[in-house]
């Protein structure tokens, strides 16, 4: 695969355009990623989205995690093959200020082309 796009089922992709151009116009761009704590801060990465390019990433790469927190397991797991490296791109605009590790929570759906929903009643007023 050229790239593998995780989603959580709760996670609604509301805008794609800067997804689809990082994916079909940035040859460099070894992922699309999310950070918690916001662009600036040391990462810890969202799992609720991550887009990467699988052949990037050294064999097993996922078998050993040691943390007990999904974005910080995740976060280790590429931080050498993708994050030092630094072809990543970061959709700001789907990063919360609270470092919340939900993508676009709690935003006004036209700030954020991403965003999490948990109660369905929520979900079907926003259509």
């Amino acid at each position: 695969y050229d790239w593998v796009i995780r989603v959580n089922p709760d996670v609604i992709i509301r805008n794609d355009t800067f997804i689809l151009d990082v994916i079909q116009n940035d040859p460099n761009a070894t992922a699309l990623l999310v950070n918690c704590f916001g662009p600036d801060d040391d990462p810890k990465v969202q799992t609720d989205f991550f887009a990467i390019k699988p052949g990037v990433l050294a064999p097993n790469t996922f078998l050993n995690s040691t943390d007990h927190n999904a974005e910080y397991s995740f976060t280790n797991d590429i931080r050498n093959d993708i994050l030092k490296v630094g072809n990543h791109r970061w959709i700001k605009e789907a990063t919360l200020s609270n470092g919340r590790c939900r993508v676009g929570d709690k935003m006004e759906l036209d700030e954020t082309p991403i965003t999490h929903f948990h109660q369905e009643e929520e979900l079907m007023n926003n259509f």
